[in-house]
């Protein structure tokens, strides 16, 4: 099996080399054309056309770090990361307490504490509208009430010249863990400095691979305009369109699999197991059952994704190799064995988590 740290070594080597040629490759020629459309793709994404705010986080991270150098030869900056208004307090029903600040209309700086005894149920947000008095800001709370019918309160009439506010110290009253992430982000924003926007290029847009989402963006480029022959297609390697390998069954299609026996793997510690003789590893279902307060999430986007919860890796007796997959988690999530013939897997969770962990077996065809 091969060694996937190599691989992930080997993928940034190629990203680093592409980075590098786009930023100072030849200006003449064919390599000057792919450069040049390097070029456009980069100012392209830094401007957040549709493409870009569809492509997953691991290929917004290839495009970022092909295109950083040529942005920062020129000073200009790539997408940034949004941040949510609120920190926390996105629990459904829960009761919040939390401190909320905002100018009314004299410009006077208004705060309110809600408390436990007075506080609001999530999930909490930060909204701009249009009230009897003018412009305003609120926090809002809502959730359903015991008809079934939505709920809404609301503090600080923000002042219309500045309509800001802010939510901090976000606690939740029973003090369980405020696992349900942070208010809700539109992704992306431009950068304070961006390229030139070149508008649409032709060509197809950059898109992830819908079999590889996490892994580099197919970036297409459009045809070579040959003086003399007119435009030539630009057309890249192709990937191998045999059946995959690996041994284990003659059933080329296979099934999901049936659920085996997992288990908890406590806090930071771990799980594994075997398939039965006859059986293949389809692969394991991870759940968070408790996160660390401090856990690291990505915040662009609104479901509770995890940066490193765990480690899963599958493979067989003694050789177990790492899925890479598993440094991004939502909960539950599913991790495919790499190929047929598996037997074998373990999950090690990171510090603070705790993970359920349930694998899947197949009985392999004779």
């Amino acid at each position: 099996m091969a060694d996937p740290i190599e691989i992930i070594e080997g993928l940034r080597d190629v990203q680093d080399g592409i980075g590098e040629f786009v930023r100072n490759g030849p200006s003449t020629g064919l390599p000057g054309y792919v450069r040049d459309k390097y070029r456009e793709r980069c100012n392209q994404f830094a401007n957040l056309p549709a493409w870009a705010r569809a492509l997953g986080n691991g290929s917004a991270g290839t495009m970022d770090r092909i295109c950083s150098p040529y942005w920062d030869d020129n000073g200009w900056d790539g997408p940034e990361s949004d941040t949510p208004d609120v920190i926390g307090g996105q629990c459904p029903g829960v009761l919040y307490s939390f401190r909320a600040q905002g100018l009314d209309r004299g410009n006077v700086v208004v705060t309110q504490d809600p408390s436990c005894a007075t506080g609001r149920r999530g999930p909490i947000g930060i909204r701009s509208e249009l009230t009897a008095g003018g412009a305003g800001v609120q926090w809002f709370s809502t959730w359903f009430t015991a008809a079934g019918l939505p709920a809404e309160s609301s503090i600080i009439s923000g002042n219309a010249a500045n309509i800001t506010a802010t939510i901090t110290n976000v606690v939740r009253c029973d003090g369980q863990l405020d696992d349900c992430g942070n208010s809700p982000v539109e992704g992306p924003r431009v950068g304070p400095n961006p390229p030139p926007d070149p508008g649409p290029i032709g060509g197809p847009v950059p898109t992830d691979n819908p079999e590889n989402p996490t892994g580099p963006p197919l970036i297409p480029l459009p045809p070579y305009q040959d003086p003399i022959y007119g435009p030539t297609p630009i057309v890249g390697p192709t990937g191998p369109t045999g059946p995959p390998g690996g041994g284990g069954g003659n059933d080329p299609v296979g099934g999901p699999g049936s659920p085996g026996g997992g288990g908890d793997t406590g806090v930071g510690g771990e799980n594994e197991g075997s398939a039965d003789e006859g059986e293949e590893l389809v692969g394991v279902l991870v759940q968070i059952l408790t996160a660390p307060l401090d856990a690291n999430r990505f915040f662009n986007n609104s479901a509770l994704i995890y940066r490193g919860a765990c480690y899963v890796t599958m493979g067989y007796p003694g050789r177990l190799g790492l899925d890479m997959s598993g440094g991004t988690l939502e909960s539950p999530q599913f991790f495919h064995a790499q190929q047929r013939g598996l037997t074998d897997y373990r999950v090690r969770a990171n510090v603070g988590f705790n993970l359920r962990v349930t694998p899947y077996y197949r009985t392999l065809e004779a």
